[in-house]
């Protein structure tokens, strides 16, 4: 088995890599720490503009259809930059996930009524 990066993986990353590095520097990090919420909603937004929330869903559901190397690298990039808040917005009180389920690559529309999530959209309250 080969988990090496492809080049659109490595793109992923170094897109990551960079806007991370403009958008999350330390100082700023350190604000959101302290600060109640604990993020920021627009980075958060820009995030989702990126389609990050949507990497797992499948295409007809309106997200990227990723795999789960995507997500590693993408979230290895926000371990390096101590990106704090959400990587996926909560909803009720469950415990937080981090990405939507990827059981729901499917192509009957009929069995999902409830797809696209809203995690795959770029709206995030």
């Amino acid at each position: 088995m080969d988990i090496r990066p492809s080049p659109s993986q490595q793109m992923l990353a170094s897109t990551a890599r960079a806007f991370l590095q403009d958008h999350c520097p330390p100082e700023r990090v350190q604000e959101w720490a302290l600060d109640a919420r604990g993020f920021d909603d627009a980075t958060v937004a820009r995030m989702a503009e990126l389609g990050w929330p949507g990497l797992l869903v499948a295409p007809e559901h309106g997200g990227s259809g990723g795999s789960l190397l995507d997500v590693v690298l993408l979230v290895e990039e926000m371990g390096y930059a101590c990106l704090p808040g959400p990587v996926h917005r909560e909803r009720r009180r469950r415990p937080p996930r981090c990405w939507p389920r990827p059981a729901v690559r499917t192509s009957r529309s009929d069995c999902c009524p409830r797809w696209p999530p809203a995690s795959a959209s770029p709206r995030w309250r």
